[in-house]
């Protein structure tokens, strides 16, 4: 699979293999979507760091897409002056699953071939689609 700055697979696989050597905890956007508050708490956990319902609630607030999106610190707006934000930005929709709405089913079925080919026998398993849970946050 080609992509402009290399393959997904070999990203995702090296940083993996590095893991234990640099304490590294692995997270996903679709995780955070389920349950922020959760990944939160495993973050802090990881950092040795406690919070208090005050602070959780704070960082849950400026974690979410929405928040983000429009945060100059975090939406790379003016570092990316190089993209016409008149036809589109970093942040997207934040939706997950939103792919559905852009492969056709050939280009779907393809990725899934090449996917479970290549993370086959990968520990971790990265979820695609929720469209069973609540996106608000």
């Amino acid at each position: 699979m080609r992509v402009m700055y290399g393959s997904w697979f070999d990203h995702i696989r090296d940083w993996y293999s590095h893991k234990d050597e640099l304490n590294m905890l692995f997270v996903t956007y679709e995780d955070m979507q389920k349950d922020i508050r959760s990944v939160i708490g495993k973050v802090a956990s990881f950092l040795n760091k406690k919070l208090d319902g005050e602070t959780l609630e704070s960082i849950v607030d400026r974690c979410t897409f929405a928040y983000m999106k429009t945060n100059p610190a975090t939406n790379y707006q003016a570092a990316l002056k190089h993209i016409n934000h008149d036809i589109g930005h970093y942040f997207r929709k934040g939706t997950v699953g939103d792919w559905k709405n852009h492969f056709l089913v050939a280009q779907n079925e393809w990725f899934d071939f090449i996917y479970e080919k290549r993370m086959a026998e990968f520990p971790l398993k990265f979820v695609y689609d929720l469209s069973s849970v609540s996106h608000e946050q």
